[in-house]
């Protein structure tokens, strides 16, 4: 992988080490990111159109300027980990292991799940839905109200079934976590979580008379699979 040059090039890893090998001689994407204005180049990228999930899903989820440049708006550092994904199935040292997962370490994971949604990666999307599943088994307070609400932002007004498994998951994980003492939490009539707020009052009454043995973790092996889009389960 080179370093941090205006024209990013990535090196696909060995035949042997990546199970989508990537041809290095493929046509290219040049990618422009930016997040909410485009700089002045040195966040560029160059993809191989052999490692992207769908090339005109991809273009689809972005937009091409007169000089054939396709645009995109994220944060750089997202599009980062998203190249190193695409090209390793392997996400960045810093972030590979949840076991080192804290409530205050994981505003990358959102804007990554809004990433994959604009460029139509389900595979991606499926990576960081599993992820937020670990979180949730493993950390009492994920996701917290800040998560939750950048999740919500990066999916506004979505209504497909695949882009808002998202959303469907930090209801049911708020759910099964739900405590009596949240009626009295002020920040759940404030505009910016409203729109949380009313689905999840919506799941609470919804489940509000089943039994201890129907209501099951949203992260139990028996539940996880309804939250991911199935393209990893193709490969």
């Amino acid at each position: 992988m080179a370093g941090d040059s205006p024209n990013l090039m990535f090196t696909p890893s060995r035949k042997g080490n990546n199970p989508y090998n990537p041809d290095p001689t493929s046509d290219t994407i040049t990618v422009k990111v930016g997040m909410p204005d485009f700089n002045d180049g040195s966040d560029i990228f160059t993809v191989q159109k052999s490692v992207l999930y769908n090339d005109d899903q991809f273009r689809g989820g972005c937009w091409i300027n007169g000089d054939r440049t396709v645009h995109l708006r994220a944060k750089p550092e997202d599009f980062k980990t998203y190249m190193t994904w695409l090209y390793t199935r392997r996400l960045p040292e810093h972030i590979a292991d949840p076991k080192l997962d804290t409530e205050s370490n994981l505003d990358w994971l959102p804007t990554s799940y809004g990433l994959a949604r604009k460029v139509g990666d389900p595979r991606y999307q499926d990576v960081l839905i599993s992820r937020m599943i670990e979180c949730a088994r493993r950390i009492e307070s994920f996701p917290n109200i800040s998560f939750v609400a950048s999740l919500y932002d990066v999916t506004e007004g979505l209504a497909h079934t695949p882009d808002i498994l998202g959303r469907d998951l930090m209801i049911d994980i708020w759910t099964w976590k739900c405590r009596p003492e949240w009626q009295d939490i002020d920040y759940f009539a404030e505009a910016d979580y409203m729109e949380f707020s009313e689905h999840l009052i919506s799941a609470l009454i919804a489940h509000r008379n089943a039994s201890p043995e129907e209501l099951v973790e949203p992260w139990a092996s028996s539940q996880a699979d309804r939250y991911l889009v199935g393209a990893t389960q193709d490969e």
